[in-house]
């Protein structure tokens, strides 16, 4: 097999051999439904059941020197391997790999789904919600170990109300109702601090659609174990969690960027691509600057109704 550029999902353009990047093991979505016309969401056809994984692309479609990453623990509970094994196997067998992920979604094939890893830095640093909301990386991974209390500590009371007396305690195993149970938590404390964005990856609906849920359900089983060793190390728990918190970001500019959570075609010519995104730039550009007179126009006069 010859030598190819990757594409890279967010920019689309090619990844050629010695790029960093980072990539998504990606399975079929099982959507119930796509409507022919009408919304379509970013993880309709393909979600990611990996967190990012990163290394440099190899020039035959994989990637070659995969980093050890804080994601490890949570991706070898979910694929029930490492990640290193899938891409070796991937190499050998020169077929997609291919997972039974049980139940309702049954056996699905595997495929990689990569982006430069500069564009996943850029994507992972701050968001705006399906409601406006802005939420910055840095502050809510300052806020990581409070929702890791919290979701203890209602772990603590679960079991003490609704378990058998000593059952043991699953410190990680309430993470799902932390997005619902938080805001009740805060009014009796007297407060009204906004839930820690974290907490929405473990919404088995979450607010997106291109978090796998076998990923969602087996992140909080890994957290589970990691926090139930003899000796926990609550460094790496924190870590795991914060890049929860990452792809979660990610997720949501996905959805804001319009871009399908999907496995991207490598033919094609480099030049020609590179030409062609010249253009397109420079009309996205200028579409930009259109857009943004616009809403100048509209705030004067706004500004100038209210004066």
């Amino acid at each position: 097999m010859g030598c190819f550029n990757q594409t890279c999902a967010v920019t689309h353009m090619p990844i050629v051999a010695g790029d960093e990047v980072a990539c998504f093991l990606l399975a079929s979505a099982r959507s119930e439904s796509v409507e022919f016309e009408g919304f379509v969401g970013s993880g309709a056809v393909w979600q990611t059941l990996s967190l990012p994984f990163f290394g440099t692309y190899d020039d035959y479609g994989s990637v070659n020197d995969v980093e050890p990453g804080t994601g490890d623990a949570i991706n070898h509970v979910v694929l029930r391997k490492d990640v290193a094994d899938i891409l070796k196997l991937t190499r050998e067998t020169r077929k997609p790999p291919r997972m039974d992920l049980k139940g309702f979604w049954g056996e699905t094939d595997l495929r990689l789904m990569m982006v430069h890893s500069e564009v996943w830095h850029l994507l992972t640093a701050e968001c705006r919600t399906l409601r406006g909301d802005k939420i910055l990386a840095h502050e809510e991974a300052e806020r990581v170990p409070a929702f890791l209390d919290f979701v203890r500590k209602q772990s603590e009371d679960y079991v003490k109300r609704m378990m058998p007396a000593g059952t043991p305690v699953r410190p990680f195993e309430q993470a799902h109702e932390a997005l619902h149970t938080w805001r009740g938590a805060q009014r009796k404390k007297g407060t009204s601090a906004s839930v820690p964005y974290v907490a929405r990856f473990f919404d088995p609906m979450g607010e997106c659609g291109g978090i796998h849920p076998v990923l969602r359900m087996g992140a909080k089983a890994a957290i589970n174990k990691l926090l139930m060793a003899d000796e926990p190390d609550m460094s790496a728990v924190t870590d795991a969690l914060e890049m929860c918190l990452f792809t979660q970001i990610f997720d949501i500019n996905m959805s804001n960027l319009r871009r399908m959570w999907a496995p991207q075609p490598g033919l094609g010519s480099q030049d020609t691509s590179y030409e062609m995104h010249r253009a397109i730039s420079g009309w996205v550009t200028y579409k930009c600057a259109v857009v943004n007179a616009h809403e100048e126009f509209d705030e004067m006069v706004e500004a100038g109704l209210e004066a």
